[in-house]
């Protein structure tokens, strides 16, 4: 595939948006905020949460307060247990807080890859402006995703120092925090340890993964609870969604043109380390959360190229089509969660229900 050229002006803005990259991905994430907020404005369900169960911070409050102490160890009650002995108001605060942190993290550790002038302005393009990335983010703040972002950074560096109990001890709070981490972050950084470990890699595996694994049973098992209506922890571990041929339409799109941008990236090298990202795609047989899945893939690909001892010696600057392609949809705003641009449909119906559809 030939790749694209682009004129002086486009690169003089691409070069901007890469000098700036900071300040145009916290804009960015703002934007994806702001439109979540403006969609709760309208008198509907939104995406199938309570009504007025949102506060002004955009997290869910029935999230931060189920616990081990009060429901047993169930799913995704970690960060519940641990706010379990702060207020309603101060765990609000604290999480909020935590997730800003959070969300510096992941702007910090990817811009290291943007300090690749090879890569730099592709991919801060892509990141900044493609609907699946940090706009995506900014309408997704407040779930747990955030924090399972800086364990699997710091998970990661630990892995690569073989500093194993701990990237396996980190590993499994995420997984109690959220499963789903078990299929974007766990084989990442299981890939991290077979690739980096000097001698031994199937013992050094089997160091780190133990107790991982061991989480991952039990709640898989037991981890369900009838009792729980939040956190979906009343809910079968696999559910399907019908036939919708928009939803999955707008899924492969962004499937397809993501991995083909990953893989054109890497070189088509595809060594453990970087074929391991591609599990991600698990998610979207478990669960319904196809746009989110999406923007975990591409979180899940990034990161691996952030762990990678040499960027510049083993990726390919010329992803020039996928990255037209993944941030063409921009004007549609945030990629979502279950439904895929949920911000245009709330635009499309304040429109039918002020009268002007």
């Amino acid at each position: 595939m030939r790749e694209y050229t682009i004129n002086s002006n486009t690169y003089k803005s691409l070069r901007f948006l890469r000098k700036n990259f900071v300040f145009f991905s916290l804009l960015f994430v703002s934007f994806g905020f702001l439109l979540q907020h403006i969609g709760l404005i309208i008198p509907d369900k939104y995406l199938n949460a309570p009504e007025n169960d949102w506060n002004v911070v955009g997290i869910m409050e029935s999230w931060l307060h189920v616990s081990y102490f009060e429901f047993g160890f169930i799913r995704r009650a970690a960060i519940g247990t641990i706010l379990a002995p702060f207020s309603k108001e101060i765990s609000r605060v604290l999480y909020f807080f935590i997730s800003v942190f959070c969300l510096l993290l992941l702007i910090y550790v990817f811009r290291r890859i943007v300090k690749n002038d090879k890569l730099s302005k592709k991919l801060s393009c892509i990141m900044i402006l493609s609907p699946a990335f940090f706009l995506n983010v900014g309408w997704n703040f407040g779930r747990f995703d955030f924090v399972n972002f800086a364990i699997l950074y710091f998970a990661l560096v630990n892995a690569k120092r073989r500093n194993y109990l701990a990237s396996s001890l980190l590993s499994s709070l995420a997984i109690c925090i959220h499963e789903a981490f078990l299929f974007y972050g766990i084989p990442l950084i299981a890939a991290s340890i077979v690739k980096y470990a000097d001698g031994k890699p199937t013992r050094r595996f089997i160091k780190f993964a133990f107790l991982p694994v061991f989480v991952s049973i039990y709640l898989f098992l037991y981890g369900s609870s009838t009792d729980v209506n939040a956190l979906a922890a009343n809910r079968p571990l696999i559910q399907y969604q019908s036939f919708d041929w928009l939803n999955y339409s707008v899924s492969i799109y962004y499937v397809l043109f993501s991995s083909l941008m990953y893989i054109k990236l890497i070189k088509r090298r595809l060594d453990i380390l970087s074929i391991s990202p591609f599990l991600t795609f698990v998610l979207f047989i478990l669960g319904v959360d196809y746009m989110r899945w999406v923007t975990l893939f591409l979180i899940s690909c990034f990161m691996s190229i952030v762990i990678r001892d040499d960027l510049s010696d083993k990726l390919d600057g010329s992803i020039g089509f996928f990255t037209i392609a993944l941030i063409l949809p921009l004007p549609l705003g945030p990629l979502g969660v279950v439904k895929p641009f949920p911000a245009f449909e709330d635009f499309l119906m304040l429109i039918e229900k002020v009268g002007l559809g």
